[in-house]
């Protein structure tokens, strides 16, 4: 019969395997969106991306009591070998730019007196909608369109593809999701007539970040990075050089830089990328590339050696929503999680 460890055991076991095994080590958490759970744009959000308020806390909390929590300029100052980074060292980040974590996401940050970095996909400043193809993924969902009219959606972004078999309804939204972004307004309208009712977009409370909110988080310990122009995947790009160079200059202008030069740091989108992504980054000047692959980076006595780095997406159970949020658990996530001295592509 297999025997239970006692809970006392396993939470002493836990926070030393954890000493151990990640003393050199560098975790980077990655969150989208944070709310509580009756605020209205719950329902329109996507679940996998989006945490309470409540387990954000408590993320906060574990993050507290057993790493040391550092920042982008502590992660690009090992990078440059200026100065090593901690044992165990964490870096929160945040993808895309919603309003959210002004609003929710900030004050829990502030509470515990952490740092942060959001990497915001330019387009998405100042605007009142996400992007449209989420927006069709959660309508699908919904029932509010049918697979039919995905499928003639999917058939007119990618002629190229006719006379192949469709790929199941997952795949073609995903598809979908990876180019959609960097369409222009004529040619999104295009797409959008392959619908018989029109695609519900959420406008109210606003979904993206304002300007002046994007300045309020920089002001408070928040890191503004790059996440593209439009949130196409790079490797679906069709002007590769805009997605990469626009965005520095864009969030110069925003947050009153003397220098395009200080956005040092780009997320792919999606996480995908190939070796000629991250020379073309590289090229473009950004020091650091971030991924979606879920290891934790490696780092020789303090020093990371790559400009390509993991992270690990942080998704809260549906079934815990509302619910006791096990500590051993949220814990034994990020503990156990694989290493990596440097991330591999995605494949696209």
């Amino acid at each position: 019969m297999k025997r239970r460890v006692p809970v006392f055991l396993k939470r002493t076991a836990y926070p030393l395997y954890h000493r151990i095994c990640n003393r050199s080590t560098l975790t980077v958490v990655m969150f989208h969106r944070v709310m509580p759970r009756d605020d209205p744009r719950w329902d329109n959000g996507n679940a996998r991306w989006t945490v309470t308020d409540g387990y954000f806390r408590e993320c906060l909390r574990l993050f507290k009591r057993h790493y040391n929590v550092i920042t982008l300029d502590d992660v690009l100052a090992s990078r440059r070998g200026e100065r090593p980074l901690p044992s165990r060292s964490l870096l929160i980040t945040f993808d895309d730019g919603y309003a959210d974590n002004a609003e929710f996401a900030l004050p829990l940050l502030q509470e515990q007196n952490l740092p942060a970095v959001l990497f915001v996909f330019t387009d998405a400043v100042n605007s009142k909608m996400r992007l449209w193809a989420l927006d069709l993924r959660t309508a699908y969902f919904h029932g509010d369109c049918s697979l039919a009219e995905v499928a003639s959606i999917y058939r007119a972004l990618f002629p190229d593809r006719e006379g192949s078999p469709l790929p199941t309804d997952q795949s073609m939204l995903g598809a979908i999701t990876f180019r959609g972004p960097e369409l222009t307004a004529t040619e999104e309208d295009a797409l959008l007539s392959h619908l018989r009712t029109a695609l519900p977009r959420v406008t109210t409370p606003p979904q993206m970040l304002t300007a002046e909110q994007l300045r309020y988080l920089c002001a408070n310990r928040v890191a503004i990075a790059a996440h593209g122009k439009t949130h196409v995947a790079f490797t679906y790009a069709r002007d590769l050089d805009r997605e990469l160079n626009d965005p520095r200059s864009e969030l110069a202008t925003v947050l009153s830089l003397d220098n395009p030069e200080d956005i040092t740091s780009v997320a792919f989108p999606y996480g995908l990328f190939d070796n000629t992504v991250a020379e073309r980054a590289s090229c473009a000047g950004y020091e650091l590339m971030f991924t979606t692959e879920p290891r934790v980076m490696v780092i020789e006595k303090g020093w990371l050696t790559t400009p390509v780095v993991s992270r690990l997406a942080v998704i809260e159970p549906q079934e815990s929503i509302g619910e006791h949020i096990d500590d051993l658990k949220l814990a034994y996530g990020f503990f156990r999680a694989p290493h990596v001295h440097r991330p591999q592509s995605s494949p696209t």
